[in-house]
Parts: structure tokens; C-alpha cells; sequence
């Protein structure tokens, strides 16, 4: 056999190898089409959702007050409405549009879940009217000093740090409670503000809960301090 069909015999059979023994040709329409799949679910996964609604968060506080807002909006267009069909309306909308994406993100939500890499987002269609404020707080012979504070300007120790969006997503909570990262993110905080100030005896970190009010309603002066978490130093 001639030396030079012997090389290209080799060399076809390398590139078969190569690709998965189906072929060059074949491996680059399969490796398009997987990565159209993965882009297609990142697409659908990206897609905003209502957020969790349901109709009793549409009966109070702010939302009530912006329901009753929609409902007068929709009557001046000639839409026969009320407040109680509205919220049933769009309580069921959200509520299907979340359980379509669900469906549709269930054949690659193990594998998200398991590299991190869910992409989905939801929209703000309820505001937060009780969010929760971090605070730092160092202790020396009985004394407390507070440290940080969210949106305090005068209690900022590593506020630039602190309030980076990424890492404020390692404590922030939501509904259902502070995100399974919170544990390791208030110890390894402790560790720096005894790094950073070593008078300290003790560190105690967590999340205030607060009621924020419409502008003109009276001020709701409850505070509840939630997820504390002391840390002694050396321990």
C-alpha cells in the first residue's frame, strides 16, 4: 500500500476518533445542536416570572392600595372590573405562568441546581414592606459598638464590600428565611472584624426586620431582630 494512502487512512481514522466514532461531520451538527439546546434552556431560564402572589398579599398594605389603583385604571379603558376579580385574575396568571416554566425548566433544573448556574429572575410585583437590615455589632468588657449597619452612613465598616450586590445575596433573606449560604458568610465575617479589630471579645451578626410605611402613614416603630449568631473570640 502506498505510504501516502496509509497516512490518510490513518488520518480518517484519528478524526473518527476524535468524534466520538460518528464522524466529523456528524459531530459538529451534534455539538451545534447541544449547544442550541443549552442556550435555548439559559434563554427560557432568564425569562423574568411574577414572583410568588397570591390573593391574600393582594389584600394588604401597599398592594391592596395598588390593586385599587389598576382597578380605577381599567375602568377609565371601559374594562367592568373590581378589586376582588383583579387580584383572582392576576393571582391565577402568576401562579400558571410559574408552574408553565416549571414544566418547561424540569428536564435541566438537577443539573442547574447542581452547578449553580439557574439564570432565572423574578419580577418585584409585590414591594418588600418588611425588609431586613444587617447589622455588625463587636462587644468588649460588656460595651457594644455597632459596626455596620445597612443604609447607615455613620456605622459603614466594609460597607463597600458589604453592600457589592453579590455579596449581599449571601445574606439577604426572602420570604421563607436567609439563604443557605448564611451560616459560612457570618462566620467567615466574624473572622474579619476580629482580623480587622482585634479589641473586640465578641461579635454579634444579624438581621433586623423592619416595617417600612407609605409616605403619610405613621411610622411603625417594631423592630425584630431575627438569625442572630454571636461568635466568641478564638472559638
Amino acid at each position: 500500500m502506498p505510504q501516502s494512502l496509509l497516512v490518510n487512512r490513518r488520518e480518517r481514522l484519528r478524526r473518527r476518533r476524535g468524534s466520538l466514532g460518528i464522524g466529523e461531520q456528524n459531530w459538529k451538527k451534534l455539538r451545534a445542536f447541544l449547544i442550541a439546546v443549552v442556550l435555548g434552556f439559559n434563554i427560557l431560564g432568564a425569562y423574568p416570572t411574577p414572583g410568588t402572589v397570591t390573593e391574600e398579599k393582594l389584600r394588604e398594605g401597599t398592594a391592596k392600595g395598588e390593586l385599587a389603583r389598576w382597578v380605577r385604571r381599567l375602568r377609565a379603558f371601559g374594562v367592568d372590573t373590581d378589586a376582588e376579580r383583579l387580584g383572582r385574575w392576576y393571582a391565577g396568571f402568576a401562579t400558571g405562568l410559574n408552574r408553565v416554566r416549571d414544566i418547561v425548566m424540569s428536564p435541566v433544573m438537577p443539573f442547574m441546581d447542581f452547578t449553580g448556574t439557574q439564570q432565572g429572575w423574578r419580577l418585584f410585583s409585590l414591594p418588600n414592606e418588611r425588609p431586613h437590615v444587617l447589622r455588625v455589632i463587636g462587644e468588649r468588657k460588656g460595651k457594644r459598638r455597632v459596626l455596620y449597619e445597612t443604609w447607615s452612613t455613620s456605622h459603614d465598616f466594609m460597607a463597600g464590600t458589604l453592600e457589592f450586590r453579590r455579596v449581599r445575596a449571601l445574606y439577604n433573606p426572602s420570604s421563607t428565611g436567609p439563604p443557605n449560604t448564611y451560616d459560612a458568610f457570618v462566620r467567615r465575617l466574624s473572622e474579619r472584624v476580629f482580623e480587622q479589630r482585634p479589641e473586640f471579645d465578641s461579635v454579634t451578626i444579624l438581621l433586623e426586620q423592619r416595617h417600612t410605611t407609605l409616605p403619610g402613614d405613621p411610622e411603625d416603630s417594631k423592630h425584630e431582630e431575627r438569625f442572630v449568631q454571636t461568635f466568641q473570640r478564638g472559638r
